[in-house]
């Protein structure tokens, strides 16, 4: 959305200029006539956004993983309006998205079951959150696995950049076909 565009990009400029505070108070910058941030500067929190632990995790997924992040991230982007999708949709996407790539590393998708297996651990790792009609984010409410509503915690460009360099590039790159920056 863009409002959370926005605030990425203030949170940036934020770490960007707390950094240059932090490398003049220690010393390991020189003092100038005026306090300057630098695209430099801004180019490196960068970095640090995209290295959080989330990201390690996705780029480290197994072909299922990846196939379940980037699914997600293709059904956010094309309704950018929502913000989360039930279990069945996005079974749905992983079977069309599988079959559509023909890669056998993803081939067959994952059943219904297995998507509600993989979960859990998502939702630990803060790449998922997970809700139900009468649940709160990460835990099932007392409704079932059919009114479970998935959100994924990342941007479309955030699995993409986690997802360059692995074997499941191709994958991020067909499907997730939005500007990295």
């Amino acid at each position: 959305s863009e409002s959370g565009d926005i605030r990425k990009l203030f949170h940036l400029c934020k770490v960007s200029a707390e950094t240059v505070v932090h490398e003049l108070e220690s010393g390991k910058r020189k003092p100038h006539s005026r306090l300057l941030v630098g695209i430099g500067d801004i180019q490196n929190a960068s970095r640090c956004m995209f290295n959080t632990l989330k990201h390690v995790a996705v780029s480290h997924a197994t072909s299922l993983e990846a196939l379940l992040y980037v699914s997600l991230a293709s059904l956010k982007y094309r309704f950018s309006g929502r913000a989360g999708f039930t279990v069945d949709e996005v079974v749905t996407k992983m079977e069309g998205v599988a079959s559509a790539f023909g890669n056998s590393r993803y081939i067959p998708s994952p059943t219904y079951h297995e998507v509600l297996g993989m979960l859990t651990g998502q939702g630990e790792a803060g790449i998922i959150a997970l809700q139900t009609t009468n649940g709160t984010h990460g835990f099932y409410g007392t409704c079932g696995t059919s009114n479970t509503t998935m959100y994924l915690l990342m941007d479309d460009h955030e699995v993409r950049r986690a997802l360059n360099g692995t074997p499941h590039q191709a994958l991020a790159d067909k499907y997730l076909e939005t500007e990295m920056f």
